[in-house]
C-alpha cells in the first residue's frame, strides 16, 4: 500500500496540484514538545485530501485506459470488416 507522502510525489509528477503538507509547530509553539491536537488534526485533513485526489486520479486513469481498450477493440473490428473480400462486381 502507497504511503500518503508517495501518493503526494505521484500527484505532483502527474500534475495534480496537492496541498502542501501541514508545518509542524516548532517546540515554543507547542508548549512542550507534544504534537498538539491542531497538528493531528491538520496532518489527519491532509491525508485525505491526498487519498481523495489520489482515487481520482486513479479512477481517471481506469476511464483513460478502459476508453482506450475499446478503441482498439472497434478499430480492430473495422480493419477485420474493411479486409474481408466483399461481392464481386462484374
Amino acid at each position: 500500500m502507497l504511503t500518503h507522502q508517495k501518493k503526494a510525489a505521484i500527484l505532483t509528477r502527474t500534475g495534480t496540484a496537492v496541498p502542501p503538507f501541514p508545518a509542524r509547530p516548532t517546540p515554543a509553539q507547542d508548549g512542550g514538545g507534544r504534537e498538539p491536537d491542531g497538528q493531528a488534526h491538520a496532518i489527519a485533513a491532509w491525508n485525505r485530501n491526498v487519498d481523495i485526489l489520489f482515487v481520482n486520479y486513479a479512477a481517471a486513469r481506469a476511464a483513460k485506459s478502459l476508453r482506450d481498450a475499446q478503441q482498439a477493440l472497434q478499430l480492430d473490428r473495422l480493419r477485420k470488416a474493411n479486409s474481408r473480400p466483399g461481392p464481386s462486381s462484374r
